[in-house]
């Protein structure tokens, strides 16, 4: 229905959700026992960095995973806020990694929404690459 270039982003990112099913299946869990939403604002993982507190347009999606969305037309980057973390932050897309507490500036060609794992954390950027 939306033409040859959607169905491969679509079928990418429907690979991706199969591959994050353990992953999600440990949020739900955590959510049922114990209430913790799966997808939460920045202050709820890091309410110690007063910046978090002024984000809204990102999310973190358990712990680990920092999703970044694209609310704009035609906007093809966008600057991303990484909260202070004793961890390092990976962009799933490209493998570099950063330091929290600063804002950076990312690509966000239309089949690559930014997303960043916490190093050390649950996630492998395998799981969003395919290898």
């Amino acid at each position: 229905s939306y033409g040859e270039e959607c169905e491969k982003i679509f079928t990418k990112y429907i690979f991706i959700r199969e591959r994050l099913k353990p992953y999600i299946k440990e949020l739900m869990a955590e959510a049922h026992k114990i209430g913790t939403p799966p997808m939460r604002p920045l202050f709820y993982d890091f309410p110690s960095d007063t910046e978090a507190w002024e984000i809204n347009d990102e999310y973190m999606f358990g712990n680990a995973l920092l999703v970044a969305p694209i609310i704009n037309e035609n906007e093809l980057s966008r600057q991303v806020y990484l909260p202070s973390s004793k961890d390092a932050w990976i962009n799933v897309w490209t493998g570099e990694g950063y330091t929290g507490g600063q804002t950076v500036e990312v690509d966000a060609p239309i089949d690559k929404i930014p997303l960043f794992i916490r190093n050390g954390g649950k996630l492998n950027r395998n799981i969003f690459i395919g290898e």
